[in-house]
């Protein structure tokens, strides 16, 4: 599907060259960090709120900062801007 900024131009070219981030997921099976990630989060919702996000997104959004040297306000920022051009 094409779009206004190219972004699947820009995916087809980064699956060329062969992007890390496939290679990482196509060989660490992430189901096994669940269980010792959802064991050590504080799970109070007596008080409501939303949801959580997935314990997994959450542990390979934190991979992702730390193999780009990303603060947290960067990290946030790409993370939004990738959402809306996902969303778009």
């Amino acid at each position: 599907m094409h779009n206004f900024f190219g972004d699947d131009i820009q995916f087809k070219a980064i699956d060329k060259i062969g992007d890390p981030l496939v290679k990482l997921n196509k060989n660490i099976d992430w189901e096994i960090f669940r269980t010792p990630i959802e064991t050590n989060i504080h799970k109070d919702r007596s008080k409501g709120g939303r949801p959580p996000y997935d314990a997994i997104l959450m542990f390979k959004i934190v991979i992702l900062q730390q193999l780009y040297g990303l603060s947290d306000l960067s990290l946030s920022s790409k993370l939004t801007i990738g959402i809306i051009l996902c969303v778009s």
